[in-house]
């Protein structure tokens, strides 16, 4: 990805941790310490691969409020690289 869309999607990644908080009221600690460790990139990598669900998408699940996961980020755009599937 390059450095300006990298950007771009560590802020998207980003906002989805504020919408969350704000608009879910789940506090998705185990997402915000991935993307300070990590980056959003390497982030939503680690959670697509992921063997099982997250915790924090079965939260989001529950409450109906799948829009708000990295999956749906990458799913409902055109503009993120599609080096997700």
């Amino acid at each position: 990805m390059p450095d300006d869309l990298e950007e771009r999607f560590d802020a998207a990644t980003e906002g989805i941790y504020s919408r969350v908080l704000i608009e879910a009221g789940y506090r998705a600690a185990n997402y915000h310490r991935m993307l300070i460790g990590y980056g959003g990139a390497a982030t939503a990598k680690t959670l697509v691969n992921f063997s099982s669900v997250s915790g924090g998408y079965a939260a989001l699940s529950e409450i109906k409020r799948l829009d708000l996961t990295v999956e749906a980020l990458i799913h409902d755009s055109t503009q993120w690289p599609r080096s997700f599937s």
